[in-house]
């Protein structure tokens, strides 16, 4: 009788079984909600303060776009972990800017600042941009402006034009400022209709552009419920985008952490430099500069230079607009090279030759930051932490570029009155 009731009572303590289909419900729940709490807390981080020293999942604040490449989503935040935190907002316009009235108040002068990821600035605060600091710059000086950011990452010129035509012309704008790096034009950039429109042979010797990135998987499906819905899940979902980034990137670059080792500074030599060296280096700096904006080479870059410029100078008259072209970049060479500055200045008109003969006002960048801030070392204006130096401009970068815009819309804004 004992021996029963000791078989029995453990069974009967113990329950029945549970079935496999349950035991299976079971784990599918229990990872469900582990996922659900990890995508919480995830959202947690990036609503916080907690954003600035916790991992957080790097923001994707764009979708793939038939008509160029990838646009911006209106109304998308998220936090940009890449060389500086900053947290990110996309207008209802679908700009990286502040709200704007559709409407143009009367009296308002608009400018509509055109660019690559340099002037989009994601890197800095919405406040810190210094399309914001010169515009504040401006109003306090008594003028009614708005400085409006239309700019977006990928170095391709022709996205500034295609930006302009999609965001910026129905914002009713009185001049455009456009910056692009010198050697975006001579790079075969302006080639590459693999991420967003590009020149193309049309087979009669013009060039046209060209949508092949439309054959890409993500085009094909930007527009049906597939695409639709893997775009909000990686806009809405931090766990997901995780996921997705993971693809392409590691962990540390997903959560914006430090790299496992920082490369070391430089030690600087004691030994004095030599100038002679030092200006033929500057010198070789200037030819792939020279050969391009002087001599034309190489040909195929130039007649797609030439007709990106024809095409927004058209486009910009079309509409009424006035433009001053920045084209940033072009070296500059050391105190005391006077032929490299000889040549240099060379370069520099026969660019600013070409701007002039499409109706676009050309402005040297690069000269106006240094006259700006009144040195010609531009390289601290750039990185943060231990690799400032090089990348996008930090925050003292963003002010030295808003005194150069401050100062050149200032010249400009008699003539904008009085066209």
């Amino acid at each position: 009788m004992s021996s029963f009731i000791s078989f029995r009572l453990p069974r009967m303590l113990s329950g029945p079984n549970p079935s496999l289909g349950t035991s299976v419900a079971l784990f599918l729940g229990g990872g469900l909600l582990s996922l659900l709490l990890i995508d919480s807390a995830l959202r947690i981080i990036e609503l916080t303060p907690l954003w600035r020293v916790l991992p957080v999942v790097e923001g994707i604040l764009g979708q793939p776009d038939k008509e160029f490449g990838f646009d911006s989503t209106p109304g998308a935040r998220g936090v940009w972990v890449r060389e500086h935190r900053s947290q990110v907002r996309i207008n209802s316009l679908g700009l990286r800017d502040v709200e704007r009235d559709f409407v143009k108040a009367r009296g308002t002068i608009r400018v509509g600042l055109l660019g690559d990821s340099m002037v989009e600035a994601v890197q800095v605060s919405q406040q810190a941009t210094f399309g914001t600091l010169a515009e504040q710059t401006l109003r306090l000086q008594g003028h009614k402006i708005e400085l409006i950011n239309l700019a977006l990452a990928g170095p391709s010129p022709i996205r500034y034009l295609l930006r302009l035509e999609k965001r910026g012309y129905q914002l009713d704008l009185d001049v455009v400022l456009a910056n692009s790096a010198s050697r975006s034009f001579f790079s075969g950039l302006l080639l590459d209709d693999s991420g967003n429109p590009a020149y193309v042979d049309s087979g009669d010797g013009r060039l046209v552009r060209g949508y092949s990135f439309r054959q890409r998987f993500s085009q094909r499906h930007a527009n049906n419920l597939w695409g639709r819905s893997f775009v909000a899940l990686y806009q809405a979902s931090p766990l997901f985008r995780m996921l997705y980034l993971r693809t392409e990137q590691s962990w540390r670059e997903i959560f914006g952490l430090p790299a496992a080792q920082a490369s070391a500074r430089p030690v600087p030599t004691t030994a004095p430099p030599d100038p002679v060296a030092l200006c033929n280096a500057a010198a070789a700096m200037l030819e792939p500069h020279v050969e391009f904006w002087l001599h034309h080479r190489p040909e195929r870059d130039w007649a797609a230079t030439a007709q990106f410029l024809e095409d927004f100078s058209q486009s910009t008259r079309a509409h009424g607009v006035q433009v001053l072209y920045a084209v940033r970049d072009i070296p500059l060479p050391p105190v005391g090279c006077h032929t490299v500055d000889a040549l240099r200045a060379e370069l520099v008109s026969a660019t600013a030759a070409e701007f002039t003969r499409h109706n676009l006002r050309f402005v040297d960048w690069s000269v106006a930051v240094a006259q700006a801030i009144g040195t010609p070392n531009l390289r601290p204006l750039h990185g943060f932490g231990v690799h400032r130096g090089d990348g996008h401009l930090n925050y003292d970068g963003h002010r030295a570029w808003a005194a150069a815009l401050t100062n050149a819309l200032k010249t400009e804004l008699p003539r904008i009155a009085n066209p």
